[in-house]
């Protein structure tokens, strides 16, 4: 207490009024305090709602913590004070004991109260803020709990410089049990144990969260990976350190590989329903994991137009008489030899294959590793 009287003193302690006040002081502004600490309209203990009738209680209202007096139920609980007097040494009577408490009622009185439906349970309906709390913690643990080590706040990398880092402060899950780490500076790998010390050598046993200079057990990507069933395909855009040689995840990426039919290739949807649909179904998209298709072709005469070419003859080449005008001449008439001879155009183009790449951006396919 922040008060107290020490009655180990000997001699006779005369108690006056302000005596009475100090004690009473001491034991009422905790009280207070405590019940400003739980809220407004909150029960205690008690006041169990039996259908037509309510039990008694105690009740943390407006600061204060008050007696509740059960009964029929009724549409407030209001605030009531009752006055009583004690007689003095000058042997007048006056009104000094006052007692507030609260119970039903059908209207607000002056000296307050509130409607019976605003009044509140700690959590999960507990009879106790210990079996609240409880209750809350086990309800955390099986919701946030999903791996051993979990990162709930702070823990920030920042000046990651040659081999050295900086990491905040923050808050971490070993197994439900949460620890405030410290904030740590200097060389990585380093590994955050769970009793919230650091340590540059991997620990050979407890529990721990490494970090390299990033790390894997963040809430939300630990989260991510909980929610994500294995073999399930996500796309992502992310920076390429976030995969080793292998394609196997680090950091905020680990649970996840990068998906090795995707490389270089773009996605056609599965063709499922049998309907065809001219120049957009083919029969090699009936079976997930087919592939085809190149970046370049190179065109073969089939794929040319359906087109005759007009190939254009100089004018000393042709005969000019009513039989063959505009036609090919041999020797010095205008009769056209037969068969005719084969004109043959300069080379079309050199072979180069067609570039079939349409303008793309590169994103990341990865699957929840088994």
């Amino acid at each position: 207490m922040n008060r107290n009287i020490d009655f180990t003193q000997l001699g006779g302690l005369f108690v006056y009024q302000d005596t009475l006040d100090f004690m009473q002081s001491a034991f009422g502004q905790p009280m207070d305090a405590i019940a400003r600490a739980i809220g407004d309209k909150v029960i205690l203990t008690g006041v169990t709602d039996q259908g037509a009738t309510v039990t008694d209680g105690w009740i943390s209202y407006a600061g204060e913590i008050l007696p509740f007096t059960g009964g029929l139920k009724a549409t407030y609980i209001v605030l009531e004070e009752i006055i009583q007097s004690e007689q003095f040494d000058d042997a007048v009577q006056r009104p000094v004991y006052k007692t507030r408490r609260l119970k039903f009622g059908n209207a607000l009185p002056p000296a307050g109260g509130f409607p019976y439906s605003d009044i509140t349970r700690y959590a999960f309906n507990s009879a106790s803020i210990k079996d609240a709390l409880s209750t809350i913690q086990s309800t955390l643990k099986s919701i946030i709990n999903l791996e051993p080590e979990i990162i709930l706040s702070g823990c920030t990398v920042s000046n990651v410089v040659g081999a050295n880092m900086q990491v905040s402060g923050g808050s971490v899950m070993f197994m439900g049990n949460v620890v405030p780490s410290l904030p740590y500076s200097g060389p990585f790998p380093a590994f955050l144990k769970d009793n919230g010390t650091w340590v540059t050598a991997q620990p050979g046993a407890g529990l721990f969260v490494k970090f390299d200079p990033y790390t894997s057990q963040r809430y939300t990507d630990v989260l991510r990976r909980a929610t994500t069933p294995p073999d399930e395909i996500k796309t992502f855009s992310t920076k390429s350190d976030r995969f080793d040689n292998n394609g196997i995840g680090r950091w905020e990426m680990k649970g996840f590989e990068l998906l090795t039919s995707m490389q270089g290739r773009t996605p056609i949807g599965l063709w499922f329903d049998g309907n065809a649909e001219t120049d957009v179904r083919d029969v090699n998209y009936t079976t997930a994991g087919n592939q085809g298709g190149t970046n370049s072709i190179a065109i073969q005469k089939n794929n040319l137009p359906n087109v005759r070419i007009d190939v254009l003859i100089p004018r000393e080449k042709t005969s000019f008489d009513a039989e063959g005008q505009g036609l090919i001449t041999t020797g010095n008439h205008g009769n056209e030899p037969n068969p005719g001879p084969t004109l043959q155009t300069d080379p079309l183009g050199d072979g180069t294959p067609l570039n079939r790449v349409q303008a793309y951006t590169i994103i990341v396919y990865a699957k929840r590793s088994a």
